[in-house]
This record gives C-alpha cells, sequence and structure tokens, in this order.
C-alpha cells in the first residue's frame, strides 16, 4: 500500500482498515495490551533478547523513516 493509508487490524482474521478509523481503534488496543502482552506467543517473539532488539531497531527505523509497510 504505497500510500501508507491502512493499518493492520486483528478480529477474528487480519484486515486492512483505513488510517481514518484509527482513533476508533485506540481504546480497543489499550484494553487489549496487557492480555496480548502476557501471552505466550508474546512472551516467547518479543520479551527475549532478540525480540527487544527487534521492537527497539523498528522504532528506530519509524522515527527516521516516518511510516512503515510491512513489506
Amino acid at each position: 500500500e504505497d500510500k501508507r493509508s491502512l493499518f493492520e487490524g486483528f478480529t477474528h482474521d487480519a484486515s486492512a482498515i483505513p488510517t481514518a478509523f484509527f482513533p476508533q481503534w485506540k481504546p480497543r488496543f489499550a484494553r487489549d495490551r496487557a492480555r496480548i502482552h502476557a501471552h505466550t506467543w508474546w512472551q516467547h517473539h518479543f520479551r527475549g533478547t532478540d525480540g527487544a532488539r527487534v521492537v527497539k531497531d523498528v522504532k528506530g527505523r519509524i522515527e527516521q523513516e516516518g511510516p512503515l509497510k510491512s513489506s
């Protein structure tokens, strides 16, 4: 998506959602944060040394380059 006008949301499936709706999703993200971070998948992939480095690197790229797409 070259215009970067979508974000990915997960309900019962993955979905591409227009960024105009992002503000309406923020309460859900805040509500789900603790449950997601406590999940074993998250712990395995993002709480280890490598996961922390990946998150730091991605945040650094976003700060340097602005919004990014996954591909």
